[in-house]
């Protein structure tokens, strides 16, 4: 029997490639392990509100391009201060949708107040103003 020797020949532009290769790969799955991760898409009516008016806000969770139905959602209102203004519990439509509405105390203090929205698997926070 006779061995065979295998020789590999690289140049400097056949590693440079491989790297360069790599590190996009890297970049990549990096973004999309943030895209398929559960989010939540919520987008409010008006961003500034007047004391006694409606607030009105809806949003989708979704993992990637899948929405995630029947799932209890957890709303908190603060106001500029850190107070609980409001706080409800919805559960997403099979589409993975919900919308929350409540009415701002005719009292309400000025300025930002912070919404925060969480359910087993993500959570997040997003303001509105009262002037």
């Amino acid at each position: 029997m006779s061995e065979r020797e295998i020789v590999i020949v690289l140049e400097w532009r056949h590693i440079v490639g491989i790297c360069v290769g790599a590190v996009l790969l890297g970049v990549l799955a990096f973004y999309l392990r943030g895209y398929f991760s559960p989010r939540f898409e919520v987008s409010v009516g008006e961003g500034v509100f007047k004391p006694g008016s409606v607030v009105r806000f809806s949003g989708v969770l979704r993992s990637g391009f899948s929405p995630i139905g029947n799932m209890p959602v957890a709303v908190e209102v603060r106001d500029p201060s850190g107070n609980v203004v409001w706080v409800d519990q919805v559960v997403t439509g099979g589409d993975g949708s919900f919308g929350v509405v409540f009415r701002l105390r005719s009292d309400a203090v000025r300025g930002v107040y912070t919404v925060y929205v969480s359910c087993r698997v993500v959570k997040t926070k997003f303001t509105f103003r009262v002037e």
